[in-house]
């Protein structure tokens, strides 16, 4: 019994090391940060922003990019092999649009590089392409339309990366946008 304590606690002390450096690591190496400049967004309006990184550390070349997400989010029922019932969160990706703001960037320390950018959010009247197929955001909208019940949460965030070899910085902020199915 003791040797499975002590082996719990040098497993629980190893996570929370690893957790600590990875998350300071982050912060040792720079920070992103995400502004928008409306807090109200609508169907077909464009999100206008900026991201803006800081380097503490040489970093890059790396990846700088913005998306516009939509989740949904829900909670089932599931049985384990005793039989035993549990409540189980579920969420999937059901639209991601990404926009690149510099696929190589390089920061040096103490370098502070801010981006504009705009991202379009989908419109539900636009449901054919030119040449008569569905686009990929609009059949991600009907499928939150017929998802819509109670029981499922839909989530629009704007998130923003950098995306370098070992060492990801991301910032996200939920936004209000709602769509109409009915």
């Amino acid at each position: 019994m003791v040797l499975v304590l002590a082996l719990f606690v040098a497993i629980v002390v190893i996570v929370i090391a690893l957790v600590l450096v990875f998350t300071l690591g982050q912060r040792l190496k720079g920070g992103i940060t995400l502004s928008l400049g409306s807090t109200h967004f609508s169907p077909g309006q464009d999100i206008a922003g900026v991201a803006t990184i800081t380097a503490k550390k040489p970093m890059g070349p790396g990846r700088l990019f913005v998306s516009l997400v939509c989740t949904e989010e829900w909670y089932e029922w599931d049985t384990d092999s005793d039989g035993d019932r549990r409540r189980e969160k579920r969420t999937r990706e059901v639209y991601r649009d990404d926009v690149d703001l510099d696929r190589a960037l390089t920061l040096q320390p103490n370098d502070t590089h801010a981006a504009p950018f705009v991202l379009h959010t989908p419109q539900p009247q636009d449901t054919l392409a030119p040449d008569g197929e569905q686009p990929g955001w609009a059949k991600a909208l009907q499928a939150i339309g017929a998802a819509m019940s109670p029981d499922v949460t839909v989530y629009w965030d704007v998130e923003s990366r950098y995306d370098i070899k070992g060492l990801d910085l991301t910032a996200q902020q939920r936004i209000p946008l709602s769509y109409s199915f009915r």
